[in-house]
């Protein structure tokens, strides 16, 4: 089984945060996210609590990264007016379309993401 972590969650987990650990601690199987998930991770930790840096690249290292490429690109540039996402968080569903077989799960805590996710038939857990 596969699961995508978009960077909402990959940031609640390195702060520990109990929704993010209760979660983290029912998968079963590969952990992903794309390069930006990866960015965009490290970017907040180091503007909220750059003390956190350490921890940030220890559960990033569990995690295994998408390159991001034209395919994702093109697929977030066809969604229609109904996808209300931010082009970051886009690319983050995207990521997951192209990855994620009908047994695998995105994994987020933005409800946004969530709703517009499961419009485009994922499978999703959110709090």
């Amino acid at each position: 089984m596969k699961f995508y972590l978009d960077s909402s969650f990959i940031i609640e987990l390195v702060h520990g945060q109990p929704i993010a650990t209760a979660i983290i601690s029912q998968l079963d199987g590969d952990l992903f996210t794309s390069k930006l998930g990866r960015v965009e991770t490290i970017r907040t930790v180091i503007k909220r609590e750059a003390a956190w840096l350490d921890d940030a690249f220890s559960v990033l290292k569990n995690i295994s990264l998408i390159d991001l490429d034209d395919e994702i690109f093109d697929l977030v540039e066809s969604y229609g007016s109904e996808i209300t996402l931010k082009t970051s968080d886009a690319i983050h569903v995207a990521s997951a379309q192209l990855l994620l077989g009908e047994d695998d799960w995105l994994v987020t805590l933005d409800r946004q993401m969530a709703a517009n996710a499961k419009k485009l038939g994922l499978q999703v857990i959110s709090s």
